[in-house]
């Protein structure tokens, strides 16, 4: 964040949830096998339709819920005057990497992402630190 973009900060922190995910995935495969096979889905390693989203359910339920809302709706007026500006709870999502990632053009204007608020993407990322500790025995 200190020199790119909050934006792709936020993306590349989702990917690494999508990764503790496959971890998980795969420590837990690693229990079950028998020999040498391993089962595993396909949207672990996949790129295709609907696999980010897979990976980011999984990344979910390995960190706490509050950690996942990047942007409150209870936002600090010292970024905004509520009274002009509404907003909505936003949470990590497939469609939130894509926004962070890609200038978009909707209803008339350029979208890019959410608000950036640099404690809850460093919140964020220090929950999937956590998750990681802990699936390693820590």
């Amino acid at each position: 964040m200190r020199d790119g973009s909050g934006w792709h900060a936020i993306a590349m922190s989702i990917y690494a949830l999508e990764e503790l995910a496959k971890y998980f995935q795969l420590l837990a495969a690693k229990k079950s096998a028998t020999g040498s096979t391993l089962e595993l889905d396909e949207r672990l390693f996949g790129r295709e339709r609907g696999s980010h989203k897979y990976k980011i359910e999984i990344g979910r339920k390995l960190i706490p819920q509050e950690a996942m809302n990047i942007f409150p709706k209870s936002f600090d007026p010292v970024y905004f005057d509520p009274k002009h500006f509404k907003s909505e709870d936003t949470f990590i999502s497939e469609a939130l990497r894509l926004e962070t990632l890609f200038v978009d053009w909707k209803d008339g204007k350029w979208v890019h992402g959410t608000p950036i608020l640099a404690e809850r993407i460093k919140n964020f990322t220090d929950e999937i630190l956590n998750a990681l500790v802990k699936l390693e025995g820590g």
